[in-house]
Order: structure tokens, then C-alpha cells, then sequence
């Protein structure tokens, strides 16, 4: 606590509303990631279904959608956001479909929890008004838990943005090992790559009409992230530097959130700012009742000394550089690990020449019959992600399911980069697996019975390899690698063809 005070103490970091305001604006945004985040596990429940998974991975993502729905609702909050605190990142692990995105929003229950998001829109708030006993049940959990002064509601947001910040940190140390970061490529090879962006045709024509334009852009986007990840907390200590850090952060955020796909990362960031940030209008942001500070709950000070002693493991075991001074024997660096895992601490290395690389090589599908060939909605002809509906309402961009995206399409254009093209197909190889995950996809969602054909089209285009002389400008013409046909009933895929 007294660590905690003491760095918050002498930054810029702004006093926070009335408590009402903040329980109200706590409870607004608890609805709104509840919401994001349910229809996330939604879909990779529904899919896992249709797929058949085991039945006991099934019934583990029912039960965490039920803790979704009532966090949602507001309805045991205090107990169901300790839940999801605990379990979040042991249901991606399950599922195989673990992302930075789960990682910052175990970050963003903290200071719900640490608050109390539960006291305004929610059903806490309604029956405890009505139900003696309930209420009496949820008075005692905020003698534990929660929020009742201005100061525990700051420190809460700070530690929360200090979370942030450690982990922004750990990514900038990775950047400044990738070439294409140094060299300020990474935003012009991001924007150009089907993969990875969704208007990369807009960009492709922009590049081709003013070749000096998306290096500027690149490059000054590199200064000003690196700017942003490595100084986030001495930015801190100014005014002018923390306008800087919620300007360029929120800036970042609807960038990452209408333009790069990410998943549901960009959702949770943008949530996670305006409730560390957001503060009320006009002078008088808290009334004469409020306390200014009150003494810390006892779980309120677990959650705290956690996440400093995490803050403080994660440069000694994740971190670059840092971690080299600190050699742990394996078991205990397993544990370690574990524990910055469950808590949100991940290393998050993105946009590296591997990110970027996941462009140059794809899949296309076709369902083959009599009448022709017809394209299975995953990956287009240009490399860009599809998704079955036609249309992507969250702006996830990862064919409406995680499950489908880091089970498909991600595992195998990541594993092609290090392995054989020619034979990266071949039965039981990597590629294999995720191919017939992706038909066996493709015949349940689309009801088939006996026997149907496939058409795989491998195809490479180098469209990572950017570069900033106007010379070497990209053509992004792609090349047949390889063509097989299959047929599948359900249960055995056959390689029948091979052109």
C-alpha cells in the first residue's frame, strides 16, 4: 500500500469523480465488456459444439458463460468478478485460444472487483433494495472488497494502469530487437498485409499513388508508440504527459479496433482506458460526502500487494533483458509463469517479422460439385480473412470465432514459415490438422451428409517485404505452390488428386 501511494502520490494522475459517479460510470462499462466478452466465449462455445468437442470442454465453457452473463447483469458481482479473475485464462487455455485480449481484461477486473462495479446497474444494486438478507450478504462482502472513498477507487485505477504499463514496457523491449520496428516498417507492412488489416486494399492504392506517404506514417507511428510503451509511467509525472498517454493510448486503441485485426483486444483496451481516464465534467467532480479516504478492505489489499509482487516477478521472469539477471530453477519458473499468466502479465510479442510474415503464405478452400467450385469463406482470394455470415458485427475480424481463427488459419500460417512448403500438407503434418479442422468446419456448419470433394489451392505472395525506397514498390501478384483434392464424410479425409 505504501509503495503504491508513494508512486501514485507524485504523478499527474487526476483525483477521481464523486463515488456515485464512478459506481455509475464502473457499472456502465462492467455492462459493456460483459457484453463484448460474452459474445466472444459465445462464439467459441457454439463452435466447439458444432465441432463435437469433448463434452467436458463443452460444459467448461457453458459454466464461464454463466459467470459472463451474471457479471453482465450485475447479480453476486464481488464473487462472480473474483471468478473470472481466477478462471479466464485457464478457459483460453482449454480451448487453445489464449490472446493478449484475455490478458488485459484480467487487468480490467481488477480495479472492477478492487471498486465494487456491482453498486449502480446492476441486479446487486436492485435487490438488495428489496431483500433484507441479500443485502446484509453483499454489506459484509464490502467490508472485504470494494470501494467507500475516493482514494480506493484512484489507487485501484492506478494500480491497474501500472499493470499496463509494465507489460507495454516488456513489448517495447521485444520491438527494438525486430527489423522491420527499427527500421519503421512495421506500420507500413501491417496496413499493406491482407492478413492483418481489413482495408489493405485502400492502402495498397494509397501506397501505389504516394509511395513517400505510408513510410512517414510508419515511421512517425513507430516514434510515437515507443514513446508511449517505453515512458508510459515517467509520462506520468506531467500534465502535458498524461494528456500524451491517454491521447496517443485511446489514439492506438480505435486504430487497433477499426483497421488491424486483433480479436477482441482493441474492445477491452478501449474499456480499460475510459475507466482508468474518464473523469466527470465541470469543477465539481466529488460531493461534501464522499470520503477522501477510508481504510483499505482486507481483499482489496491481497489485490494490491498481488499485483505489485506481480509487477515485480514479471521483470525478473518475463520481461527482456531483465529476466537474464534472474535464473529460476524450471520448476519454479513453470509456477512462476503460471502465476503472471493467470493475472494478465503476458509478454506481448506482436507485429514482430513472424506477425507480419503470417500474410505471405495461405489456404484457399473451394467446395467442389458437378456445377463447379465454390469458395469456403475463411480465406479469400488475396489472403484476406472471411467468416461464414458475411458480415463481423464486433469488429473481431477473426472469422467470428476464436476457435475457428487460432485453431485454423493462425496455427497453420505460423507454422508454415519454418517448415517445407512442398510438404507441409502431407498427412498428418501440422498443416494437415488444421485443414481438416477447417473442412470438417465447413461440412458440419453447412449440414452435409456422405461423401463430399475439396480443392486446396497453396499459395505464397512476399507482401511482408516492404521496403521505403518508392523503387521497390510492392506487386502483390501470389503463386500457385500446390493443389490437392480431397473427400471428406465426416470422419476420413482422403487425398484423392494432386495437380
Amino acid at each position: 500500500m505504501g509503495i503504491l501511494d508513494k508512486i501514485m502520490g507524485k504523478t499527474t494522475f487526476r483525483d477521481t469523480g464523486s463515488l456515485n459517479y464512478e459506481f455509475k460510470k464502473a457499472g456502465i462499462l462492467r455492462i459493456i465488456l460483459g457484453v463484448v466478452v460474452f459474445i466472444r466465449v459465445f462464439q467459441i462455445v457454439d463452435v466447439s459444439f458444432l465441432l463435437m468437442e469433448p463434452k467436458m470442454v463443452i460444459m467448461l465453457g457453458i459454466a464461464h458463460l454463466t459467470l459472463i452473463l451474471l457479471f453482465t447483469i450485475g447479480l453476486l458481482t464481488p464473487f462472480v468478478t473474483t471468478a473470472l479473475l481466477l478462471t479466464s485464462y485457464y478457459f483460453d487455455q482449454k480451448y487453445h485460444t489464449f490472446t493478449l485480449g484475455t490478458a488485459v481484461l484480467c487487468m480490467t477486473y481488477l480495479p472492477l472487483l478492487a471498486i465494487g462495479s456491482g453498486k449502480a446497474y446492476s441486479l446487486d444494486a436492485f435487490v438488495r433494495r428489496r431483500i433484507n438478507w441479500y443485502d446484509g450478504l453483499l454489506a459484509k462482502t464490502e467490508r472485504l472488497v470494494g470501494a467507500s472513498s475516493r482514494m480506493e477507487v484512484k489507487r485501484a485505477y492506478f494500480l491497474a494502469f501500472l499493470c499496463y504499463a509494465t507489460i507495454s514496457f516488456g513489448a517495447l523491449l521485444l520491438h527494438v530487437q525486430d527489423p522491420y520496428w527499427v527500421q519503421g516498417l512495421t506500420t507500413k507492412s501491417l496496413l499493406l498485409n491482407s492478413y492483418l488489416c481489413k482495408y489493405f486494399e485502400w492502402f495498397r492504392f494509397l501506397d501505389a499513388q504516394i509511395p513517400w506517404l505510408l513510410s512517414a506514417l510508419s515511421i512517425s507511428a513507430g516514434i510515437f508508440q515507443s514513446v508511449f510503451q517505453f515512458l508510459m509511467v515517467p509520462l506520468m509525472y506531467t500534465s502535458w504527459g498524461r494528456k500524451y498517454v491517454f491521447f496517443w493510448g485511446m489514439n492506438f486503441f480505435l486504430i487497433s479496433l477499426f483497421f488491424i485485426n486483433l480479436s477482441y483486444l482493441p474492445h477491452v483496451e478501449i474499456i480499460l482506458w475510459l475507466l482508468i481516464f474518464l473523469r466527470p465534467r465541470g469543477r465539481e467532480v466529488a460531493s461534501q460526502s464522499d470520503a477522501l479516504s477510508t481504510p483499505t478492505p482486507r481483499i482489496n489489499k491481497v489485490l494490491y500487494g498481488t499485483y505489485l509482487l506481480g509487477i515485480a516477478v514479471y521483470f525478473m521472469v518475463r520481461c527482456p533483458y531483465t529476466n537474464a539477471l534472474f535464473p529460476f530453477p524450471e520448476a519454479v519458473d513453470k509456477k512462476l509463469n503460471t502465476f503472471l499468466a493467470i493475472s494478465g502479465f503476458d509478454r506481448p510479442n506482436v507485429f514482430n517479422v513472424t506477425d507480419l510474415s503470417m500474410g505471405d503464405n495461405w489456404v484457399e478452400m473451394y467446395h467442389v460439385t458437378d456445377e463447379g467450385k465454390a469458395l469456403c469463406p475463411l480465406i479469400g482470394e488475396k489472403g484476406e480473412r472471411l467468416n461464414y455470415l458475411g458480415w463481423d458485427y464486433m469488429l473481431f475480424n477473426n472469422h467470428n470465432c476464436d476457435f475457428l481463427y487460432f485453431g485454423t488459419t493462425l496455427v497453420f500460417r505460423r507454422r508454415i514459415l519454418d517448415r517445407d512448403m512442398s510438404t507441409f500438407l502431407d498427412e498428418e503434418q501440422v498443416g494437415w490438422r488444421a485443414l481438416k479442422r477447417r473442412i470438417r468446419y465447413d461440412y458440419l456448419y453447412r449440414s452435409y451428409t456422405g461423401l463430399h470433394t475439396y480443392q486446396i489451392e497453396l499459395y505464397t505472395c512476399p507482401m511482408s517485404q516492404v521496403s521505403h525506397d518508392p523503387g521497390e514498390g510492392q506487386t502483390f501478384r501470389k503463386d500457385l505452390v500446390r493443389t490437392l483434392q480431397f473427400t471428406y464424410d465426416g470422419k476420413e479425409l482422403i487425398i484423392i488428386g494432386e495437380d
